[in-house]
């Protein structure tokens, strides 16, 4: 007859796949989490570049001669970079500025400014 010990050592079969099923769980939560902030770093990208772009397209306005078309803001759609299309509108003051927004849409992001083009 067989006696068990009771100063036994290592870890049973139960014990291991618990431990590896823990182990397994932690790292796709890393996995889970690595990747949601890859997307968010994209996506902060792409919505930083769409914004230079819109303060770029209004620099260029402020600094178009009085009377072209670009100084009045009544430009149609202007593709920007790859994929990126500027819209531009414009709305008179009393001053004689124009109150102009820049809105430069991609597939999946845009991005709006507002600013003041003197005369």
């Amino acid at each position: 007859m067989r006696t068990v010990t009771k100063n036994r050592r290592g870890f049973t079969i139960v014990e291991a796949v618990v431990a590896l099923a823990i182990l397994v769980l932690g790292l796709a939560f890393v996995y889970q989490s690595m990747i949601d902030s890859s997307r968010i770093g994209r996506q902060r990208g792409d919505q930083m570049q769409l914004e230079y772009l819109a303060r770029q397209r209004l620099a260029e306005l402020r600094v178009a001669p009085a009377g072209s078309p670009a100084s009045l803001a009544e430009m149609a759609p202007l593709a920007m970079g790859e994929d990126a299309v500027a819209e531009t509108a414009a709305k008179p003051r009393p001053d004689g500025a124009l109150d102009v927004t820049v809105r430069v849409v991609r597939l999946d992001a845009q991005a709006t400014l507002t600013g003041v083009v003197a005369p």
